[in-house]
């Protein structure tokens, strides 16, 4: 048997036609947790945040969660994302927990199960003298999602029909203002979702009689039905090439979806007139219509004639868990932990790379700023793109190694690359209204990470993550926040649903290639700034 679980009511809820695609388009492939929860950086956060939840406020309580019921690769978290195919296991958690809940003995990492429909608890906690429970989710986001709602109401549902009395459904989720060893705030917020799951029980109630008549073969999507979000199942996207779609505006994404409806998918055939457009916007339709890239060479020049010899181009890779591992750092705060920098002494002058590693797991940041300023110096312009995170590892790193001054030192002489494709001062049609420098590198240098074993900064951080986890939770407790993560990797890699694990090498060339791009970047964009035209044919 095929059990529901609260992700196949938060993607009902979301979308029909998307439930059926991934739930039921090549054999049952169930939703068990919310979309949004089950990429690899969620299950491993997700489960560390648990396991610090459970451990610190309800340590003293029997764990109905264990090896006879468990597989000793796994966590609580994870085993909620397996439980749909597996009835045996689930019915002897839910065995363990109903007989808890009889007893009236609080405990950690239940289930709960009525009408096919099932739902892990982090905690439960029985008021003696009130004859009653409180229960709690321990979630990995800093505020209240909207799928946390779902499932305070899946719970509550269940609840509900067990006769279980609950006092309250407590969401608790992290601290953004908790510092490790650094003040009194506390780790997790609580907020007591009681009073908001009891309203939508009989909401929750449809939806699964509606799951259970489709999984039965007895409910089909009606051919008008359109669901509130405009995903692509039910609006398809009108145009074959992505570089003409109106949805790729110039952060105007709800604008295109508004000309859709209109019947416009193209913006070639888009009438700049009578339309509320920005400039940029205006730019971006006219390098799609004319097919050419746009430079607007006197701002370009001026741009670059802000550059200092010699150039440090500088990048960081960074990893940020949501329990922070280092004192004075809260959840989800960036770690340096890889700086790579090309310089280049003068315009002509071959360029030079260094690099420095913090060994995982290691508090390396104020080595990290002593060895920054000795190769940075104290001339020269020192070339980032989007100085707003470069910014931040910089005033982390002079922080913690006490010398401020030093770090706004080099703030000062930040140069951002971001700025002459952000304000448009050069755009390609290519570019689909976007200026990431995964966007951008490819169109302006014919280069890209393809060939790198490590290509997106997601793949940096969840490899790095892992080796500073191993470093801390291969002799720790099964409930530890580290141990917990690495649960997940064994878990997800035995079912082969795990991305590989680069190496610190790896990585640093990943970071290496984010700081050559700069390099061919600002090159490119002297060729433009003499080249002295306004529009150039890029595309045939």
């Amino acid at each position: 048997m095929h059990y529901l679980s609260v992700g196949d009511l938060h993607l009902w809820s979301r979308c029909r036609r998307q439930w059926f695609h991934r739930c039921l388009g090549n054999g049952i492939r169930r939703a068990p947790i919310p979309e949004g929860m089950t990429g690899e950086s969620s299950l491993r956060e997700g489960a560390r945040a648990a396991a610090s939840g459970r451990v610190a406020d309800h340590g003293q309580v029997p764990d109905l969660w264990d090896e006879s019921i468990a597989r000793p690769d796994a966590d609580p978290t994870l085993d909620a994302y397996t439980l749909v195919n597996d009835s045996e296991r689930l019915l002897r958690w839910w065995a363990r927990t109903e007989a808890a809940l009889a007893a009236g003995e609080s405990f950690r990492s239940g289930v709960v199960l009525s009408e096919g429909l099932y739902f892990v608890i982090d905690a439960g906690r029985y008021r003696e003298r009130l004859e009653t429970w409180e229960f709690y989710l321990y979630r990995a986001a800093t505020g209240i999602r909207g799928s946390y709602r779902t499932e305070g109401g899946a719970l509550a549902l269940i609840l509900q029909e067990l006769q279980v009395p609950a006092m309250s459904l407590h969401l608790c989720y992290l601290n953004k203002r908790f510092r490790l060893g650094a003040n009194e705030e506390p780790l997790f917020l609580e907020s007591n979702i009681a009073a908001r799951s009891f309203k939508i029980r009989d909401h929750l109630r449809r939806d699964r009689e509606s799951i259970q008549a489709a999984l039965n073969g007895t409910y089909t999507v009606p051919e008008e039905y359109l669901c509130r979000h405009g995903c692509s199942l039910c609006v398809p996207v009108g145009s074959d090439e992505r570089v003409y779609d109106v949805t790729t505006l110039h952060k105007g994404a709800q604008l295109g979806r508004d000309l859709r409806k209109n019947g416009i998918d193209d913006i070639r055939e888009l009438p700049v007139e009578g339309i509320r457009l920005t400039k940029k916007q205006r730019i971006q339709i006219e390098a799609v219509q004319r097919g050419a890239r746009y430079t607007d060479t006197p701002q370009l020049n001026a741009f670059l004639q802000t550059l200092r010899y010699p150039l440090f181009l500088l990048d960081f890779e960074a990893y940020a868990p949501s329990i922070p591992s280092f004192e004075g750092l809260g959840p989800y705060e960036h770690v340096p932990v890889i700086v790579s920098l090309h310089r280049r002494r003068n315009r002509d002058a071959p360029t030079e790379h260094d690099a420095f590693a913090a060994s995982p797991g290691l508090d390396e940041r104020a080595r990290m700023f002593t060895w920054l300023q000795e190769k940075l110096g104290r001339e020269g312009s020192i070339v980032v793109f989007g100085k707003g995170f470069e910014t931040s590892m910089i005033t982390q790193l002079a922080a913690v190694n006490g010398d401020v001054d030093g770090g706004a030192g080099i703030i000062e002489r930040f140069v951002d690359l971001l700025t002459p494709f952000s304000e448009f001062f050069v755009y390609d049609p290519r570019q689909r209204g976007k200026v990431s420098l995964k966007r951008l590198l490819p169109v302006y240098t014919e280069t890209g990470y393809e060939e790198e074993a490590v290509q997106d900064g997601m793949h940096a951080n969840l490899s790095y993550g892992r080796h500073a986890d191993a470093r801390y939770g291969a002799e720790r407790r099964r409930d530890d926040p580290a141990s917990a993560a690495l649960a997940v990797d064994a878990a997800l890699r035995n079912r082969g649903e795990a991305g590989s694990i680069a190496t610190i090498d790896e990585i640093i060339a990943y970071c290496s290639i984010d700081t050559i791009a700069l390099v061919r970047l600002l090159d490119r964009l002297g060729d433009y700034a003499g080249a002295g035209s306004t529009w150039t044919p890029v595309i045939d």
